[in-house]
């Protein structure tokens, strides 16, 4: 399904992971075999090169922990985002958001927003995000960075027909750069 969707993940390349450790294990062994024989230059320029792989292997991993850590140096806590939603959003209502809030929030009718986004990787079609919207029945939108960047990609004549959002509130996330837009969902 993944080869389907127009925009890819780079946590894909997580299944290459295995693979990586093989080659960094044979280029390992014929090291070793390379130094104890005398022509061994071919070889060595092979070990040099994987070894300046390996190398931009780790300085990824480590620059991918370390942008994690600076992230999570603020965390608010997901009972406290629920809490925040829960102050603008009234109990009983239908709301579309990020999937992950749907167990804090047990009086709302919580629905998960990637469907909208899915919508418009599966089609390569932003068209058809405001009829999946329109599905929904929403009353709230709590819309992250990605979800508003679905909505802003949308065509003119697609945008028409959008129903109109009122913006109620700025949600804080759980991390410094992250915050969520709460939109009361007019009915037309």
């Amino acid at each position: 399904m993944a080869l389907f969707i127009a925009n890819k993940n780079p946590s894909y390349l997580a299944m290459l992971i295995p693979f990586w450790g093989l080659a960094i294990g044979r280029a390992a062994q014929e090291g070793f075999a390379c130094f104890a024989s005398s022509a061994g230059s071919r070889r060595r320029s092979m070990i040099f090169a994987w070894g300046i792989l390996t190398a931009l292997f780790v300085v990824t991993g480590i620059n991918g922990f370390s942008y994690q850590a600076r992230q999570f140096s603020r965390p608010l806590g997901y009972s406290t985002i629920c809490e925040e939603i829960g102050k603008h959003v009234p109990k009983g209502s239908r709301a579309l958001g990020p999937g992950q809030f749907w167990l804090g929030l047990r009086g709302l009718d919580w629905r998960d927003s990637n469907m909208l986004i899915f919508e418009r990787w599966l089609t390569n079609s932003s068209s058809h995000v405001p009829d999946a919207l329109a599905r929904t029945e929403a009353d709230y939108l709590l819309a992250d960075r990605q979800l508003i960047g679905v909505m802003n990609r949308l065509k003119p004549k697609d945008a028409k027909r959008l129903r109109p959002l009122e913006f109620i509130a700025e949600i804080p996330g759980e991390t410094k750069d992250e915050s969520y837009a709460l939109f009361k969902v007019k009915k037309t």
